[in-house]
């Protein structure tokens, strides 16, 4: 009899039969006050657009709009990644001149584009006798695609030989 119990309730337990139908548990809450693409924060009443990263949060005084912590991460990066790329154009664009043998003066001039950031440079070098040479230069950034603004690089500096 035991025998018999034990392979009708395996045969129940396989089947599915006398095992309640488990809830649905809603994991996202869409949030339809501002729109579509909006969704609630878990255990908060604001709102969050994950595309965008825009924040939304009802109070009495009216509507607070904000930005997620992830989303200002993201954008302190691209700003940091828009300077390095203006850097590097800016780094490309300082020229290097060389005095000639028999002459006492130089000027040199370059461009350089870096990942649609372009840089204009240009630099001078002066004998000032046979072992010292002074340089000077500067580039200047025509700004980024994604509007970072104008940047500017300078430098000095000398040859010694003897």
């Amino acid at each position: 009899m035991k025998k018999y119990i034990a392979v009708v309730a395996f045969i129940l337990g396989v089947s599915g039969h006398g095992v309640p139908a488990h809830a649905v548990v809603e994991y996202v809450k869409v949030c339809d006050t501002y729109g579509a693409g909006y969704y609630y924060v878990p255990g908060s009443s604001m709102c969050l657009n994950p595309l965008t990263g825009e924040t939304r949060l009802t109070t009495v005084d009216g509507v607070v709009k904000g930005r997620s912590e992830l989303a200002k991460m993201v954008d302190r990066a691209n700003s940091r990644a828009d300077l390095a790329m203006q850097g590097t154009a800016l780094a490309m664009a300082l020229p290097n001149p060389f005095v000639q043998p028999g002459h006492n003066f130089a000027i040199a001039g370059n461009f350089a584009s870096f990942e649609q950031t372009g840089a204009l440079g240009f630099g001078a070098a002066y004998k000032m006798n046979e072992n010292l040479t002074l340089t000077a230069g500067g580039a200047f950034s025509t700004g980024t695609v994604a509007g970072s603004g104008r940047g500017a690089a300078l430098r000095a500096g000398f040859n010694l030989s003897w």
